[in-house]
């Protein structure tokens, strides 16, 4: 069964910001969070640290700027969201709540908000509940029965759920009509990503 604490040293994190955030990231990697990074800024929606990160934390000022986004990291986190729609997304800025672009479609985009210097605490607290939301088999089922029931029209059993993600899980079989038939829904797009990111790590 999986735990926090065995859940820590397989997600992957990755922190969007132009300048040193240390302060965060040491702490992070001392309470067992080991695969945590930064990068200065994205090059390409598919760069590897993105690609491979299962969280993402985003500076809104300084970055977004080599992909030539006019609001940075807030246009940055729109095409994020549209290219990984399950990843979790962290925004968090230094600047006045005043002056930050309140009503930005890359401010609903983000999964949650952060003041730049907020205690290195809160960021923690959220990756936990966040990497529990991906990986934990009871979180992943919940998110798969809302999706599914509301495709269907129709309640599903969360017990089947859980015996058909066991199977993907120990096969690594994301074939549509493999998905199809475990998961009783046609439109497999819907529960992919989050079978994808479940699996992802052991």
């Amino acid at each position: 069964m999986r735990t926090l604490e065995t859940i820590k040293p397989a997600c992957k994190v990755c922190f969007i910001d132009d300048k040193n955030f240390n302060r965060v990231i040491d702490i992070l990697k001392r309470d067992g969070w080991t695969n945590v990074s930064r990068i200065k800024d994205v090059e390409a929606l598919e760069q590897q640290e993105i690609r491979d990160s299962h969280v993402l934390f985003v500076d809104i000022q300084g970055v977004g700027k080599k992909m030539g986004f006019a609001d940075e990291g807030l246009g940055l986190i729109v095409a994020l969201r549209e290219k990984y729609k399950y990843k979790k997304i962290i925004v968090y800025s230094a600047e006045e709540p005043q002056k930050i672009k309140a009503f930005h479609k890359g401010m609903n985009d983000a999964d949650y908000r952060l003041a730049k210097d907020t205690d290195p605490y809160e960021f923690e607290r959220l990756l936990e509940i966040y990497a529990m939301e991906c990986f934990s088999v009871e979180q992943c089922v919940e998110r798969l029965y809302k999706i599914i029931c509301k495709e269907l029209g129709y309640a599903v059993d969360r017990e089947k759920l859980t015996i058909a993600l066991a199977n993907v899980y120990n096969t690594k079989n994301f074939e549509n009509k493999n998905l199809s038939k475990l998961f009783q829904i046609s439109n497999v797009s819907l529960i992919l990503d989050i079978i994808k990111i479940f699996c992802s790590i052991p």
